[in-house]
């Protein structure tokens, strides 16, 4: 973790290759639910291995007729956890790399018909609307990695990396 910029220009270095990001936004989509137990074990095998403390679960995103939490709510968790503990929580609003144009739409849809996860939204260190690709966990300006590691250093950043890394690969394979 001792190489996060260029040392010409500054631009970052360190991000997750393209089957992750695409892995990332996968995740990070609507329609992508779990249940209390893969929540679970998919936050702790992210983040538990290497727990400094206890890991603060979020509720679930949906209470009826069963209890799910979103893809979204993994990466807020991971995103709260890794934070230190009396610094204040990641806020960013940015666009993501997919357009409205990738989502389908009906003819004669209304804006309600035609949202998308296009608008990243985080908040208090909850990731609230949009989906994570390439433009915030890549190696690029402005991304949730290159955040971390402003606000919070290059250790912070390394976790959040390799945590990314981590729920990823168990997704996916």
């Amino acid at each position: 973790y001792k190489h996060f910029h260029v040392s010409k220009d500054g631009t970052p270095l360190t991000g997750l290759i393209q089957d992750h990001v695409v892995a990332g936004t996968a995740l990070t989509m609507r329609d992508r639910f779990f249940e209390k137990s893969d929540y679970q074990q998919l936050v702790y095998n992210a983040i538990g291995s290497h727990s400094r403390r206890k890991i603060r679960l979020l509720p679930p995103c949906i209470w009826k007729p069963k209890q799910l939490w979103s893809g979204k709510q993994i990466i807020s968790t991971i995103l709260l956890y890794i934070q230190p503990v009396k610094e204040a929580s990641l806020n960013l609003d940015s666009k993501s790399k997919l357009s409205m144009k990738s989502w389908p739409s009906k003819p004669n849809a209304t804006n309600i018909d035609l949202m998308a996860d296009t608008d990243v939204i985080i908040r208090h260190g909850h990731l609230l609307s949009g989906l994570i690709d390439k433009a915030h966990c890549g190696a690029t300006l402005a991304s949730v990695v290159h955040c971390y590691y402003e606000l919070y250093g290059k250790r912070c950043a390394a976790d959040l990396v390799t945590a990314f890394f981590k729920i990823i690969y168990i997704i996916f394979t």
